[in-house]
């Protein structure tokens, strides 16, 4: 009876050590994801940012990336869209809708554990941004950027030019006749300016003048000339406000390459072809485009050579731009408010319910693109386009 009682007094601690071990085995307890690094330090809503780290769950919907705005009070989350224990991709929410940026603190939460991580810095750039050229009753006079990444904003009436620059500063650049038309740095490091009524033609000033040395680029004085571009033999091609199309050649010589096209039809070239949008009585109105005719030959557009891709009446746009990829966007006008992209198929795509009507002019600059308010305004509207697209799209500076 004594062993046997003896034998239960030892036990007993010997059962309880070895429960009490098993309870705090560390196997057995949570651990909290950690965060080490992020991909990129600044992202625009939608784009993917992959988070290093590790414990994360293995079990993608079990993650939960946290956003919380460190200057303003927005929280948002986003689930992966894929994992490992060391790795998370996740698409930046939208987090501002003003045009703002929102630096946010980013933290990775086990959903199974409810345990959340140390938290990383994590910029959020807004898809649309808003700007206003302060000096300006309007932006209608078009806009274009150098090769330092200065945008050039031109007015109307007087044609004031103001410079904004990578750091948002603005400042008075230099001025032309009257700002109606479109503009575009040059492969010469001159800035081109259409002039659409009075002493009409296409007016240059040097970049490195400071706005100062404006001339007229000899024998442009052709009527009403709007749109303008270059080619890759920097040859200047010039889209009129009553439908014409020229090609004033690097000797000098000017032609007139397509005709009729309705008033203000809008033109721009891009990789070879020529696009615009007819707006007449003629019932042809629509988005066409031709291949570029030989300028040694002095050809002209052959009627055979012009494709369709969409015809129809819905749109009256004041300003095309044509990306790499051959889509078009339409800066349509006239109680419009939509910025439409139609494809090389002729399929019309709606990306973005503008502030207000009649978007003017468009430039492509980086993976952005920007469009003028025009009549309505001094804005400009900056709208991301998606990750890796100023690696394959045509800016409109630089050739």
């Amino acid at each position: 009876m004594r062993m046997k009682l003896l034998f239960i007094l030892v036990l007993i601690p010997v059962v309880f050590l070895f429960t009490y071990c098993e309870e705090e085995d560390p196997e057995d307890v949570p651990v909290a994801p950690v965060v080490t690094s992020l991909s990129t330090a600044s992202a625009y809503s939608g784009e993917p940012v992959t988070i290093t780290g590790s414990d994360f769950n293995s079990v993608l919907n079990m993650n939960l990336v946290e956003l919380a705005g460190k200057t303003a009070t927005v929280t948002e989350s986003a689930t992966p869209s894929s994992v490992t224990e060391t790795t998370l991709t996740f698409t930046v929410p939208t987090m501002s809708l003003s045009g703002e940026t929102i630096d946010a603190y980013v933290s990775v939460r086990n959903l199974a554990s409810d345990l959340a991580s140390d938290s990383l810095e994590l910029s959020v750039k807004p898809i649309f941004n808003v700007d206003s050229v302060e000096g300006l009753p309007k932006t209608k006079g078009g806009i274009a950027f150098d090769g330092e990444g200065k945008l050039y904003a031109r007015g109307q009436d007087p044609g004031e030019i103001y410079i904004i620059g990578p750091n948002g500063n603005q400042r008075y650049w230099g001025q032309t006749t009257w700002g109606e038309g479109e503009m575009i740095v040059g492969p010469d490091d001159y800035l081109y300016a259409a002039v659409v009524w009075g002493t009409f033609g296409v007016m240059r000033i040097p970049l490195a003048t400071g706005g100062d040395g404006v001339t007229y680029v000899p024998d442009t004085d052709i009527d009403n000339p709007f749109c303008l571009d270059f080619d890759a033999d920097e040859n200047l091609y010039v889209g009129t406000a009553d439908g014409g199309f020229w090609r004033r050649n690097s000797d000098g010589s000017v032609i007139q390459i397509l005709s009729d096209q309705g008033w203000g039809s809008p033109t721009r070239l891009n990789q070879g072809y020529v696009y615009w949008y007819t707006k007449s009585d003629s019932g042809n109105n629509g988005l066409y485009r031709a291949p570029l005719p030989d300028a040694s030959t002095q050809d002209t557009i052959a009627t055979s050579s012009i494709e369709t891709i969409l015809k129809t009446e819905a749109y009256t746009p004041s300003g095309l731009a044509v990306d790499s990829f051959g889509n078009v966007y339409l800066m349509d006008g006239w109680g419009a408010t939509m910025l439409v992209r139609v494809t090389p198929s002729g399929t019309v795509e709606e990306l973005i319910d503008l502030p207000t009507e009649n978007p003017n002019k468009a430039t492509f600059h980086g993976d952005t693109i920007v469009i003028t308010q025009g009549n309505q305004g001094n804005q400009i509207w900056t709208y991301y386009l998606g990750e890796g697209y100023g690696d394959t799209a045509t800016p409109r500076y630089r050739w």
